[in-house]
């Protein structure tokens, strides 16, 4: 770990929930709301599922949660309309500038003004991390924000695809999350990786063989710009 240079990193990809914003606990509380309205489920344990498998596309999120309590993967139909809900729920909850922390609103404005391409890359939908986003003033330090939407998923996908747009290699992108998926699928795309601690602790996303980990997102300005 921290063997790799970043001084040739021209693009960080970021995840969204629990990396830039602190979203986790609710997001988690709406699904057990509404998986609870839907199928009569306890919403504790449908948070508790939904922190477990958190990470993942949505779909793949929401027919894990729904497997942890012995239930059938989601028709294509019943998927669209639950995630319409969550959305909607999320949105009501996450425009709060609370979720965001001044540190990294000054974070993202330094990277972007050094010329590092920022996105965001996210296995959430894309029109709802584009909502919150603008409301809460930090829209306009990406390049674009990438959603998870049938096979164009956080990971290789959405790698592939910038690395196609902004025509670099992979040892020019970085990828931050705070999960251990965020690790796996960053160090599958071949891309340098950075654990932000938190949703995780520092030892597990160390054992992970993330290449870097930080307690702050604001470290990164210690990575990238010094």
């Amino acid at each position: 770990m921290g063997k790799v240079s970043l001084k040739s990193v021209k693009v960080i990809l970021f995840d969204w929930d629990g990396t830039l914003i602190d979203s986790l606990s609710i997001k988690a509380q709406n699904a057990g709301q509404l998986f609870a309205q839907t199928w009569g489920l306890s919403p504790e344990s449908v948070a508790q599922s939904y922190r477990r498998h958190s990470g993942i596309p949505r779909r793949q999120l929401f027919d894990a949660i729904l497997s942890d309590h012995r239930l059938p993967p989601l028709g294509d139909e019943q998927f669209v309309e639950l995630s319409r809900q969550f959305s909607l729920l999320n949105l009501r909850a996450l425009c709060d500038g609370e979720i965001l922390r001044a540190e990294t609103r000054d974070t993202l404005r330094r990277l972007a003004e050094q010329g590092l391409r920022l996105y965001v890359s996210s296995s959430a939908e894309a029109a709802e991390i584009e909502q919150i986003a603008q409301n809460l003033g930090i829209r306009r330090y990406f390049q674009e924000i990438l959603g998870s939407k049938g096979k164009f998923t956080k990971g290789k996908p959405h790698v592939d695809y910038i690395l196609q747009k902004e025509q670099v290699t992979k040892q020019e992108v970085a990828f931050v999350g705070d999960d251990l998926a965020d690790i796996r699928l960053g160090r599958q795309a071949g891309v340098i990786t950075i654990g932000k601690s938190g949703t995780q602790s520092r030892t597990i996303l160390e054992a992970s063989r993330a290449d870097f980990v930080i307690d702050e997102i604001e470290s990164l300005l210690a990575l990238f710009l010094e």
